[in-house]
């Protein structure tokens, strides 16, 4: 039983790795998404071009995936804290 425990722990484990690196990149798709939509914008705007209703919505969204982000590193470094605390 103890051999069947420790088989348990290393498949939680290993699924635990895989939503992490999901995770990761999930917020490294975010944070592109957002520094696009934000340098398109300001690009149009050097340029002296005028911004219409889809450059507000870029920005929109850009601000949404920067959030979305955001929330994820603060939830994975919550995480990483919990589980290197000593108990």
């Amino acid at each position: 039983s103890v051999r069947r425990h420790q088989t348990v722990r290393h498949c939680r484990s290993r699924r635990e790795s895989i939503v992490t690196i999901l995770r990761w990149m999930m917020m490294l798709f975010c944070i592109s998404i957002s520094l696009r939509a934000f340098f398109v914008v300001l690009y149009k705007i050097y340029l002296g071009g005028s911004i219409d209703g889809w450059d507000i919505a870029m920005l929109i969204i850009g601000a949404l995936a920067a959030w979305v982000a955001l929330m994820g590193f603060k939830n994975l470094r919550r995480q990483r804290l919990g589980r290197s605390s000593p108990e």
